[in-house]
């Protein structure tokens, strides 16, 4: 692929497509697993650690829709490595993304009372599925 005249070739322009549908397939399969949460009005920012700094990203929800954008008006914030993340957005269940918060591979941080109605939701569903 070669770069636009005028214009170095920058890796992190590459994988933005690519990114993008990686969190919103993330976010579909996660709400399929948790249907309760189909409702729920919230702007998430999430940041992916990468080797040459952060990557930014504003989710939507319910338009389950992502772009790359400081999502300053955020409710909730994600930080996770982009490698876990790419596991996780791809072959990640339920059960996966519980670990990872679990083991402090994805840390949350933000409003308390919709942080614990997710987790409330979560534990619920997870209770249901065994």
């Amino acid at each position: 692929m070669t770069a636009p005249l005028g214009r170095s070739a920058n890796i992190r322009d590459v994988p933005t497509t690519d990114t993008k549908s990686l969190i919103e397939g993330a976010i579909a399969r996660f709400i399929d697993e948790v249907p309760a949460l189909r409702t729920l009005a919230v702007v998430i920012r999430l940041e992916l650690r990468e080797r040459g700094g952060p990557a930014v990203w504003r989710m939507e929800l319910p338009a389950k829709t992502a772009k790359r954008d400081p999502a300053a008006d955020s409710s909730i914030e994600l930080t996770i490595d982009r490698q876990a993340f790419n596991q996780l957005a791809t072959k990640g269940r339920l059960d996966d993304w519980i670990g990872a918060f679990d083991k402090g591979v994805l840390r949350t941080q933000g409003d308390p009372n919709i942080l614990r109605l997710v987790g409330k939701v979560v534990e619920m569903r997870r209770a249901r599925l065994k």
